[in-house]
């Protein structure tokens, strides 16, 4: 089975990983023709926040005053032999959502959900890196 490792925010450790998603979607038409350029890469970071708080993916949300502000993030996707399968570098990524949920069933855990969304990500798999790099926001792309 495949274990998440390594996983840091904005270089702070994120303890209890349990999911991570990497996607990169692109514009298509009604029809579903594309067209354009892929949209900016989307990662998301779960957390089992039970047994332990972290202030790291609240305080690049809000940045203290709301403000835009970069960050950094990475993580390693291990393979059932616990060798690394896909390790992924976030970097110019801005946090585009943050959730503390603790379901109404006493029998649930509380999950915290980091969203990110990347300027440039590099994904190393196969024994190569392949970077997709949006370049600067708000630099008229």
């Amino acid at each position: 089975m495949a274990r998440l490792t390594n996983v840091k925010v904005a270089g702070t450790p994120v303890p209890r990983p349990c999911e991570a998603v990497l996607e990169v979607s692109g514009a298509a038409d009604a029809d579903g023709r594309p067209h354009g350029k892929a949209y900016p890469p989307r990662v998301v970071i779960v957390r089992d926040a039970t047994e332990e708080g972290l202030a790291v993916g609240f305080e690049s949300a809000a940045n203290g005053d709301g403000a835009f502000n970069y960050v950094d993030a990475e993580f390693t996707v291990l393979d059932a032999g616990r060798q690394p399968a896909y390790r992924v570098e976030v970097h110019r990524a801005f946090t585009s959502g943050w959730r503390l949920h603790k379901p109404a069933d006493r029998g649930k855990r509380m999950v915290e959900v980091i969203e990110l969304c990347g300027g440039k990500v590099t994904l190393h798999a196969g024994g190569r890196p392949v970077t997709y790099d949006v370049g600067p926001f708000g630099a008229g792309r």
